[in-house]
């Protein structure tokens, strides 16, 4: 019995990788966190409500995957571009390009950014 637990437990899939760009990964769960961004970017313009049917959010999500995808793979490239060029980022500069993504997206609590 001891056996076949274990047996068991070496199947199980932690995390799955979607796409792999020279080295760095692209796992499902963060291609699932910006599907939940967009579907709270969505309600917050005021495009989707209570109303709106799963039929509509699957619609939704299919015709954005695409993008979501590339543009994940984007800011992949761009950071491997920057450590190539020497380029780093100390925690002070972190948090002035966080403050600067909020103030643009109007978003003004830590819950919103969340």
């Amino acid at each position: 019995m001891v056996l076949d637990g274990a047996a068991a437990a070496q199947n199980i899939v932690l995390e799955q990788i979607l796409v792999k760009v020279n080295g760095a990964i692209i796992t499902k769960t963060e291609l699932e966190e910006r599907q939940v961004q967009l579907l709270r970017r969505q309600r917050e313009q005021g495009n989707l409500d209570e109303n709106t049917t799963d039929a509509e959010l699957d619609d939704l999500l299919s015709q954005a995957m695409p993008q979501l995808i590339v543009d994940a793979i984007d800011e992949l490239l761009l950071v491997q571009h920057g450590r190539e060029l020497g380029m780093e980022m100390d925690d002070e500069r972190f948090a002035d390009i966080v403050e600067n993504v909020k103030t643009q997206n109007n978003i003004e609590s830590d819950e919103q950014w969340e």
